[in-house]
């Protein structure tokens, strides 16, 4: 079983992104066994690869998978949303799913493979000049995620306490964190939209689904600094500042008054909280000013003046457009605060180097794997059961679509003596339910024999393309089946016939899902085997059409024809002539 381990609070840092909130979107700290480890290691040098192999260029980027725990937090009752920010409702059914794909899309930020740093002007000490850091193009970024575990905790007093409070967050809920980097989804309650616990560290939290705050925050974590911090010693992120000729007339001495406001061109502006006038126009000092007070607005667009707004006897040259107008003046590196780390962050080589530098020899046991290309990406099973899973629906249901790298899967159910008590074979993936169902015929019983009040493992074994496999256990007791309502079925038998038959079965069915479905014709009475008649892998929901053949040889007889879709069960009684 996986179990919380306490370790002390060490240095404290937030970050206040301009992140995006997300619309809300289409999940019980159960813990699980080991997992099996994938990994085909370089040769190792100093600590665990060679950092400079590791580094590479072009196509010769290798990738080092680091494991990562990602947590959501519920009200005592398990009701509320998953989201952290209040009034954005996001329904628990999701946080498998959801935590698998903000994982993705981090990792697609990662892989830097079309975007540059912004911020490579002369005047910052890049070019080509002796003594200047020559300008960097597009980095081999080798750091990848791999989702370890999903975590929903039902916790009010959770609830109420701030991010800022990372080290209780990781000493109360933390999974494995001498071996596992966790991610705390939780409210920074003021103004800052996540917190790590130290540089470096092992945990951090954040209040959004935004992947410039996971991804800056981890950077932290992986011993990075903000890049204004006077902490910082790399030489490729510079700070940028700049002063602002606004009436053009070739000096930065002038001062006014508007609204209120005391605008003076002598001071500095440091681009990393503000943004160009197209995408935030309402934000002082980009918004149209009137330097003069005489009601007229001297120009509207300082990225794209007119002669005519301009005051008597100025000149455009070296002063507009101003210099907020340009990329360049502006900062995506993922460890600034800055409007544009949500769709153009980067890390620069620097930054690359010390966090892969820090994984190498202080962090050896936080990687799951280092591979060569992405090409066998490592399995990851995870095998979870929701907080408040019960049996009113006449199921027990297993989610699994935290599972990653899932080409194929297949989840054995076993007695603790480890005698399989069933077993679902090897399906397609991606991986997503498999359930525990009332028996068709018996309605106080399960399927397959289970018993309620007994405790069984479930194993979960996933392979990727390149045929690697990851394994999860966990142990679970079914509760009494007793009284369950049947829930509205995401799949539905259209028609079925002929009936009574004799020999060929036609039935149409309808999922709303898709899934592993197997058909079953399951004899009425007591003994008597299960016979399966289809298995096929439905990839989109709508109606299908199937015919089969049951064996020549089964007696006449009432028959269930049973549909089976991951362990959701419905059935209809036929008739065998």
């Amino acid at each position: 079983m996986k179990l919380s381990v306490i370790f002390p609070l060490v240095f404290l840092c937030y970050v206040l992104v301009f992140a995006q909130n997300e619309p809300p979107m289409e999940s019980f700290s159960c813990g699980t066994l080991p997992r099996s480890s994938i990994s085909r290691n370089l040769s190792p040098t100093i600590g665990l690869f060679d950092s400079e192999v590791i580094r590479g260029s072009g196509s010769n980027c290798s990738r080092v998978w680091i494991k990562v725990n990602i947590h959501f937090f519920l009200d005592d009752n398990c009701n509320g949303s998953i989201y952290p920010l209040p009034n954005i409702p996001y329904d628990m059914d999701r946080a498998y799913e959801r935590a698998e794909q903000l994982i993705d899309e981090c990792n697609e930020q990662l892989a830097n493979d079309t975007k540059v740093q912004w911020a490579q002007v002369e005047r910052w000490n890049f070019g080509s000049n002796p003594g200047q850091e020559p300008i960097q193009g597009v980095q081999c970024n080798p750091i990848r995620y791999a989702l370890s575990g999903v975590y929903i905790h039902c916790s009010t007093t959770a609830e109420g306490i701030s991010g800022s409070n990372v080290g209780w967050f990781r000493d109360n809920f933390g999974v494995n964190v001498n071996s596992e980097y966790n991610v705390f989804m939780i409210e920074w309650i003021g103004s800052s939209t996540g917190q790590a616990d130290g540089i470096p560290g092992k945990a951090f939290t954040a209040e959004n689904f935004s992947i410039s705050v996971f991804n800056h925050e981890m950077g932290h974590v992986l011993d990075l600094r903000h890049t204004f911090s006077s902490l910082e010693s790399l030489t490729d992120t510079p700070d940028i500042e700049f002063e602002i000729d606004y009436n053009c007339d070739g000096d930065n001495n002038d001062s006014w008054t508007n609204g209120g406001i005391t605008i003076s061109e002598s001071q500095r502006f440091d681009s990393r909280i503000w943004c160009k006038p197209s995408d935030c126009p309402n934000n002082l000092p980009y918004q149209p000013l009137d330097y003069d007070l005489d009601g007229i607005i001297n120009y509207q667009d300082p990225c794209n003046p007119q002669i005519e707004e301009l005051e008597p006897n100025s000149s455009l040259e070296g002063c507009l457009p101003q210099p907020w107008c340009n990329d360049e003046f502006h900062s995506n590196n993922i460890m600034n605060y800055s409007q544009y780390t949500q769709t153009d962050g980067v890390f620069t080589s620097q930054q690359i180097d010390v966090m892969v530098n820090h994984l190498n020899v202080d962090a050896n046991s936080y990687i799951e794997a280092v591979l060569a290309d992405d090409q066998c990406p490592p399995p990851m099973a995870n095998i979870h059961i929701f907080p408040n899973e019960d049996v009113d629906d006449c199921a027990f249901c297993f989610q699994l679509e935290a599972t990653m790298h899932d080409n194929e899967y297949r989840i054995e159910f076993l007695t603790l003596s480890g005698a399989v008590q069933y077993d679902t074979g090897w399906k397609t993936g991606p991986a997503i339910e498999q359930c525990i169902s009332r028996s068709i015929k018996y309605i106080n019983e399960y399927k397959h024999g289970f018993q309620p009040n007994t405790a069984y493992i479930a194993r979960m074994t996933v392979e990727n393309v390149c045929g690697d496999q990851a394994v999860e256990d966990r142990m679970f007791t079914l509760p009494p089946l007793s009284g369950c309502q049947e829930p509205i079925p995401k799949i539905t038998i259209k028609s079925l016939y002929p009936n009574p038959f004799t020999n060929n079965l036609n039935y149409e069915y309808t999922v709303e899902r898709q899934g592993h479905l197997k058909t079953w014709l399951v004899p009425s009475t007591n003994g008597s085997s299960e016979i399966l008649l289809n298995s096929e892998q439905v990839i989109a929901e709508g109606t299908y059409i199937r015919t089969v053949t049951p064996p020549s040889n089964i007696t006449s007889g009432v028959y269930y024809l049973v549909l089976d879709l991951d362990g959701e069960v419905i059935g209809s009684i036929l008739i065998k002539l």
